[in-house]
């Protein structure tokens, strides 16, 4: 994302917003489901936004904006992404036309959101779920 940012301001010298670059870049790309796709795009355009605010704030000093194409980035699937199975696998969606990544899975709770991320020595899976709330708050005070 990074990259094709940057390529764009230096081609057309303006900046894309996020909703301009996910449209251009992130619908029918090849080997991602488009909202894996628009997940990256989310992240690069939040740490941009995060730069600017900053630098408006005079609090970047030797920071700048985020140009350098990540070597191991981690990859999300939202809901509508992810399936389980009958059989106790887990089915993460990659787009139409191509293979899905299956995980077998030790759980009967789908979850949410899945990501999987490099943590320095190997790929890791991170899930996310839905949490049943107690109804009733732990603490005492009251903010009325």
């Amino acid at each position: 994302m990074a990259k094709w940012h940057w390529r764009f301001v230096d081609r057309q010298g303006y900046w894309l917003s996020k909703g301009q670059a996910q449209k251009m870049y992130c619908k029918g790309f090849d080997g991602l489901h488009s909202q894996s796709a628009q997940a990256v795009a989310d992240s690069f355009y939040d740490s941009l936004q995060s730069w600017r605010k900053k630098r408006e704030n005079g609090d970047y000093e030797g920071l700048r904006p985020p140009y350098k194409q990540k070597r191991y980035f981690k990859v999300q699937w939202k809901s509508g992404a992810i399936k389980l199975r009958d059989d106790g696998v887990l089915r993460l969606s990659n787009g139409r036309g191509n293979n899905p990544v299956l995980i077998d899975w030790p759980s009967e709770k789908e979850p949410k959101r899945v990501e999987i991320g490099w943590d320095g020595d190997q790929y890791e899976l991170r899930c996310q779920y839905n949490v049943e709330e107690d109804g009733e708050p732990k603490g005492t005070k009251s903010l009325f």
